[in-house]
């Protein structure tokens, strides 16, 4: 009878998260993070191209408009706010059990590499890793939240149980993501906010005791070789910065750039430094902040990514 139950659990859970007419109808938390991001990339196994990287990349890049540009097929924005190299790597692994892309366009932000910078990652953190290596990233989880960790480690039934009672339930509107976007999602913070004090803050926030090598540029150096095993041609990108912040760290970004050039070579990549923001077409009214776009500038990058990435798509598909 136990026998019985648990095959019986077992191919539910595998028909309700591996069979796509039925994935795209479960309710998909639109906010941005890993759990939701891992849940909507079954419906979007089409994806040629995919995006990964923090809130820049998320908020950013529409994989709709740069698929215009480039005609480099179907892609899917995987990225989520608040990611680090380490943790991007355990998206890009988890995201590469469903997706198969040709390319996988990596999103750097300029202060990724530094192990200094302040990141909030906790929630992120908890989302992707096993509670048994929390202690990797300096969390720790209460005792009385591990049995359903592990089991929701093990388990999608149980650790999607949410969404799937969401799903289930007729007074809950209909949250699957707007398809179109495919990952994609808008930054919501209203109006431009670029004044000294936030400069300031943003500065002493991740680039205190700057430094482009320890574990992050490491977790970016096996995130590489992760892809490169799967034979995946990768990009690297540096993503737009405010002209204002720019000229404001411009010795750190130089170090940024070296050590990018050096990391991406060495580990097979190729590298696009868009972080003057003129050398995507943008300007100061296309940036909601120091470093995300609004909507116009997601229309403006987003279609020079896809220019930029042309060259790229005939080798990931192994055309001349």
């Amino acid at each position: 009878m136990l026998l019985t139950t648990v095959a019986t659990l077992l191919l539910l859970d595998q028909v309700l998260f591996d069979t796509p007419a039925v994935t795209r109808h479960l309710h998909v938390p639109d906010d941005g993070l890993p759990r939701g991001k891992l849940l909507q990339a079954a419906r979007f196994r089409d994806a040629r191209v995919l995006y990964i990287g923090d809130s820049r990349i998320l908020t950013g890049v529409d994989p709709a408009l740069v698929s215009e540009a480039c005609d480099c097929g179907p892609g899917y924005n995987g990225a989520f706010a608040a990611a680090d190299p380490g943790l991007t790597r355990i998206m890009a692994n988890q995201l590469l059990r469903t997706l198969s892309p040709d390319l996988v366009v990596i999103g750097v932000s300029q202060w990724e590499l530094s192990d200094a910078a302040t990141i909030r990652l906790a929630r992120a953190t908890a989302e992707l890793v096993p509670p048994w290596q929390l202690d990797e990233f300096g969390l720790t989880l209460d005792p009385s939240k591990q049995v359903g960790a592990i089991t929701g480690t093990f388990w999608r039934l149980y650790r999607y149980r949410h969404e799937v009672r969401a799903t289930l339930d007729p007074s809950v509107a209909t949250a699957r993501a707007d398809e179109q976007r495919r990952g994609f999602r808008p930054w919501e913070e209203g109006g431009t906010r670029l004044r000294e004090p936030d400069l300031e803050r943003r500065e002493r926030q991740w680039f205190t005791n700057f430094s482009v090598e320890g574990r992050r540029a490491e977790a970016l150096r096996a995130l590489l070789a992760d892809l490169r095993g799967h034979g995946i041609r990768v990009v690297l990108v540096a993503p737009p910065v405010h002209d204002g912040f720019h000229a404001r760290l411009r010795r750190q970004i130089d170090l940024f750039r070296a050590a990018v050039e050096k990391l991406a070579a060495d580990g097979g990549a190729a590298f696009e430094d868009l972080t003057a923001p003129r050398r995507s077409g943008l300007n100061r009214s296309h940036f909601r902040d120091f470093a995300h776009l609004n909507d116009a500038g997601v229309v403006v990058f987003s279609r020079h990514l896809g220019e930029v990435l042309k060259s790229y798509v005939g080798r990931a598909q192994g055309t001349p």
